[in-house]
C-alpha cells in the first residue's frame, strides 16, 4: 500500500526533496558543476592559447581542447543517462543543481550595500551576471530597480528578505522614493 503511494507520487516526492535540499543543504558554489566546468575550461584556454605560437600550433591546440571539452560533456551525458532508469531522481537532481537562491540573495545584499556606499561600478559588476541586459549605464536607482523581485507571502518573514528590504527602504528614503513589498496577496 505504502509502496504504491510512493511509486505513484515519486516525481512529486523528488520535487519536494530537491526544494528542501536546496533550502537546507545548499551546494557550495565551488562544488557546483557549472563553476567546476567553467574553471576547468578557463584553465584549458589559458594554458593552450599562446598568441606568439604559429597558426599550425594554434589549430592543433584548438582541436585538442575542443575534443577534451566534448569528451567531458559526453562523460557527463553518459553519467546522466545512467540515471535515466530513474527519471524522477534525475529530474530532482537537475532541479537541485539549477536552484541557487542562496548565492543570489548574498549578491543582492552585497549590491544593495555597495549602492548605499556609492560604489556603483562594483555594484554593476556584481549585477552583470544576474541580468540579461546592459548594466554599465545604470544609475543607483536603476541598480536597485534591477534587484526588484516578487516574493511569495510566506517568505516575507525570512531574515535575508527583511535585510534586503530594510536596505532598499533606507535607500528609497534617502532618494525620496516609495518602497513597497509586494506578494501574491497584493497582486491578486
Amino acid at each position: 500500500m505504502l509502496s504504491n503511494i510512493v511509486q505513484n507520487h515519486l516525481d512529486f516526492i523528488a520535487f519536494i526533496l530537491a526544494l528542501l535540499a536546496e533550502r537546507f543543504i545548499p551546494l557550495i558554489s565551488w562544488y557546483h558543476p557549472n563553476t567546476a566546468l567553467n574553471a576547468v575550461f578557463s584553465a584549458i584556454g589559458k594554458r593552450i592559447y599562446k598568441s606568439k605560437e604559429p597558426k599550425s600550433y594554434q589549430y592543433l591546440a584548438a582541436i585538442l581542447a575542443s575534443s577534451l571539452i566534448l569528451s567531458v560533456i559526453l562523460i557527463i551525458v553518459v553519467l546522466l543517462l545512467e540515471f535515466a532508469f530513474y527519471p524522477e531522481l534525475l529530474a530532482g537532481l537537475i532541479l537541485y543543481l539549477c536552484l541557487e537562491s542562496k548565492s543570489i540573495d548574498k549578491k543582492a545584499l552585497r549590491i544593495a550595500k555597495l549602492t548605499k556606499q556609492n560604489q556603483k561600478s562594483t555594484a554593476r559588476e556584481l549585477l552583470k551576471p544576474l541580468l540579461a541586459r546592459e548594466v554599465n549605464r545604470l544609475s543607483s536607482p536603476g541598480i536597485i530597480k534591477a534587484l526588484i523581485e516578487i516574493k511569495p507571502y510566506f517568505q516575507k518573514k525570512w531574515d535575508v528578505n527583511i535585510a534586503k528590504w530594510d536596505a532598499c527602504q533606507k535607500y528609497c528614503n534617502e532618494q525620496n522614493m516609495d518602497f513597497k513589498v509586494l506578494t501574491e496577496r497584493e497582486l491578486f
